[in-house]
């Protein structure tokens, strides 16, 4: 009898495990589907704090993903920082792949509030990466598979500039890996979707002296977690009610190639 209930439990163990890593795989499944749909609302990236390297054990990372990091000069990036929504803009003016982990990416580059001008110096590192097949919508190739790269960043301003310290949180690259294995961007909808966003970092800018925290999101065409700054339909519109906080001149001809003044 002993032997019978201790045989019982034993296979109810292993039913409860194998359905158990079937959950986590159908979970795992959604996930990826969900990151991989055209959305400025992208959901909340849960990743590990911010650090200068880290290293994931993944083979996918032995590729170089420089490309997709790339900030295109004709579609920058669009942010805000602060609970009032002021504009801030980014560019990265220089990336290149650790040497000592396949997972990190050392970015430079420089970012602009009101007139202040600020060059930085940081990391990128991806902690997950997901795929899943294309959406069956017009615009995408039938065949390859569309991949999501999660992770983390953190960049710091120069120490000898005004207004400084430390941006960091999280980040979401979407791509599009052909069946030969090319890696892009996945930028197939960008004229198609009025919802196409994509590179997305939500996170905080911290001063040195600690006092001052703010919420700081940017992204490409769209800002992630904007709130009610977003009121454009076809494409990213800055709210009225907070054009005075740097968005008088966005989309205008007034707009210069600021990081290149001295």
């Amino acid at each position: 009898m002993f032997r019978n209930l201790v045989s019982a439990i034993l296979n109810g163990y292993k039913f409860f495990t194998m359905r158990r890593s079937m959950l986590l795989c159908m979970l795992a499944s959604l996930i990826g589907s969900s990151y991989a749909q055209n959305s400025p609302g992208i959901p909340v990236i849960s990743a590990s704090a911010a650090t200068d390297s880290v290293t994931i054990q993944n083979p996918f990372f032995n590729n170089d993903l420089t490309d997709l990091f790339k900030t295109d000069i004709a579609e920058l990036p669009i942010g805000f920082i602060g609970n009032k929504f002021q504009r801030f803009q980014i560019i990265f003016t220089e990336i290149k792949k650790s040497d000592t982990s396949s997972s990190t990416y050392i970015i430079k580059g420089k970012n602009k509030v009101k007139s202040n001008v600020c060059d930085f110096t940081g990391t990128a590192n991806i902690t997950n990466v997901t795929f899943s097949n294309p959406p069956t919508v017009t615009g995408y190739p039938k065949a390859g598979n569309i991949g999501t790269l999660t992770g983390t960043y953190l960049f710091k301003e120069d120490t000898t500039q005004k207004h400084v310290g430390t941006l960091q949180g999280n980040f979401m690259i979407r791509f599009y890996q052909s069946t030969d294995k090319k890696i892009t961007i996945d930028d197939w909808t960008i004229n198609s979707d009025s919802t196409y966003s994509n590179n997305q970092y939500i996170g905080t800018w911290k001063s040195y002296d600690g006092k001052t925290t703010q919420t700081c999101n940017f992204g490409t065409l769209r800002i992630p977690e904007s709130g009610d700054l977003d009121v454009g339909r076809k494409e990213f519109q800055p709210n009225d009610k907070y054009k005075d906080n740097g968005w008088q001149t966005y989309g205008s001809l007034l707009n210069t190639d600021w990081w290149k003044i001295k």
